[in-house]
């Protein structure tokens, strides 16, 4: 379960897997990208396809940004070496 406060600071309530709630906890530090978070994902994870996780994972930081749980991500690099705008 996800217990979060939005911007209006209104608590609300999710309930999550437990892979996402391990992607929640590799961004909590605050020093990997979207992208690193989910490719140390699939290693832990043993995943075949990295990449393909990768991919997913961007569907998840679009849901999780939507429902304000995540202000953005950036899921192709690191934000200290970009300009690229976080997602």
């Amino acid at each position: 379960m996800l217990v979060f406060r939005d911007a209006a600071e209104l608590v609300s309530f999710n309930v999550i897997n437990p892979v996402t709630a391990r992607l929640l906890a590799l961004l909590q530090d605050g020093n990997r990208s979207g992208r690193e978070a989910l490719l140390n994902l699939a290693a832990e994870l043993q995943h075949p396809e990295p990449g393909a996780l990768v991919n997913f994972g961007a569907g998840i930081f679009e849901n999780l940004r939507d429902e304000s749980v995540v202000l953005g991500a950036v899921v192709g690099t690191n934000p200290a070496n970009s300009e690229c705008p976080p997602a």
